[in-house]
């Protein structure tokens, strides 16, 4: 081999080892510590820690002189030193400019010391806001004792109530409220009995079965529906009608699919 070249690979040899000890080894990551968390620093002694906070440093707080524990700041940064070896652990404050206080705690360890401690501020996980269903719509559109909505239904809007045809001359309808949530109708009216002798109200619209001849009976499968509606879901608050009483009656109905 030439002897310039042996020359040159040595010298790139050099250049490439100068490098990796230049570089040295890489920082270590800060411990991190939720701030709703009990914020703890391990100090080792004669080593410095640094604490960082998730805002600008205001102030800090401490009752414990310099000749014990070595206190600085650098925004927002709060670093830390342990000088006496008899102080084993103690606390400080330290306030963010928006006035909130972050108590550390710190205790004295003989070895794996912190270098850095950030303060974190844990992200809020976003509530999924779930999709009303029917029974969750009937749950809605109960009253309250004023006769009221039960609780406030997000996004839903007041539509023209889509009553059943009745041809029973024994019921009557009252007092109805209908809501439009995605893609259901919810309806609330009242059911009121003309009768001088108690009914039951059968609510199975989709069994064909349920149609009855009973006088006691009054088959909400022999009501006339929407035609452009399917009956999701039927309830009520209670299916005996006292003479002349009256009862909620619940029904969702979801825009059937051409």
């Amino acid at each position: 081999m030439p002897v310039y070249r042996w020359v040159l690979m040595m010298v790139l040899a050099c250049m490439a080892s100068s490098a990796v000890c230049l570089a040295g080894p890489s920082a270590p990551e800060p411990r991190q510590v939720p701030d709703n968390q009990r914020i703890i620093v391990r100090l080792g002694y004669g080593k410095l820690a640094f604490v960082r906070l998730p805002e600008a440093v205001e102030s800090v707080d401490t009752i414990l002189p310099a000749e014990r524990l070595m206190v600085g700041e650098n925004s927002p940064y709060v670093s830390l030193g342990l000088v006496d070896p008899t102080l084993t652990d103690g606390r400080l404050g330290i306030y963010g400019v928006s006035g909130r206080l972050y108590i550390v705690f710190f205790e004295q360890v003989a070895d794996k010391s912190d270098i850095e401690v950030a303060i974190t501020r844990p992200t809020a996980t976003p509530k999924v806001v779930q999709p009303f269903t029917a029974s969750s719509l009937v749950r809605a559109l109960r009253p309250d004792a004023h006769g009221a909505l039960h609780m406030t239904i997000p996004g839903a809007q007041a539509t023209a109530p889509l009553l059943p045809g009745v041809f029973d001359g024994r019921v009557e309808f009252h007092d109805a409220v209908q809501l439009a949530v995605g893609s259901l109708l919810g309806l609330r009216v009242t059911v009121k009995s003309l009768e001088e002798v108690p009914l039951k109200l059968d609510i199975r619209v989709n069994d064909p079965l349920s149609a009855s001849t009973d006088p006691a009976i009054v088959a909400l499968a022999q009501w006339a529906w929407p035609p452009k509606y399917d009956v999701d879901l039927v309830a009520v608050e209670t299916h005996i009608l006292p003479p002349h009483g009256q009862t909620y009656l619940y029904i969702i109905y979801k825009e059937r699919q051409s």
